[in-house]
């Protein structure tokens, strides 16, 4: 039996749908990578210092029967696919972006994160962890959603350190 993992990927630069639409091209082009299926895109508010709305989707990870995604999956694509957009209903879509942005809000998280979340129906999400940190490796999952919406590696460190002295300066005039 395979397994599948779904993860979230988002756009609010440029031709937001069109750089979405590139991100889940991108995914299928990873050797070994199969997209089942994905999730249609839907829109939700800016965070923090951000003005423009996100456009998402969620990316699903898939094994090969008797694997797991482990370090030799994630890292040498042993028998795992990083598949996005996932391939699951809207509203389970809906609902993992909601607990996701829930969770980060909730926990007073700053820039980005990655929120895991395991699906038991079809809108049914439970949250798992939340990662403050991370990895931007190039086998890192942050980066590869970066680049399948279209976000370059640089400009996304920029963002985050502008966004930061945005943080600070309104900190200092508290």
């Amino acid at each position: 039996m395979s397994h599948r993992i779904y993860i979230g990927i988002g756009s609010n630069l440029g031709d937001r749908r069109a750089n979405t639409a590139e991100a889940i091209d991108r995914i299928t082009k990873i050797p070994d990578t199969r997209v089942v299926r994905a999730s249609s895109l839907y829109e939700s508010e800016p965070l923090g210092d951000a003005k423009t709305w996100f456009v998402n989707s969620v990316i699903e990870i898939e094994t090969d029967p008797g694997r797991t995604f482990d370090y030799a999956g994630k890292y040498f694509g042993s028998g795992t696919r990083e598949i996005c957009p996932a391939r699951i209903p809207d509203a389970m879509r809906d609902a993992a972006q909601r607990a996701a942005v829930a969770a980060h809000i909730a926990l007073g998280c700053e820039g980005y994160s990655r929120t895991d979340l395991i699906a038991t129906g079809d809108d049914e999400v439970w949250f798992l962890e939340l990662n403050t940190l991370p990895g931007l490796t190039t086998s890192s999952l942050v980066p590869q959603e970066l680049a399948t919406v279209g976000i370059g590696f640089r400009e996304f460190l920029e963002r985050q350190v502008e966004a930061a002295r945005g943080r600070i300066v309104h900190a200092a005039r508290a």
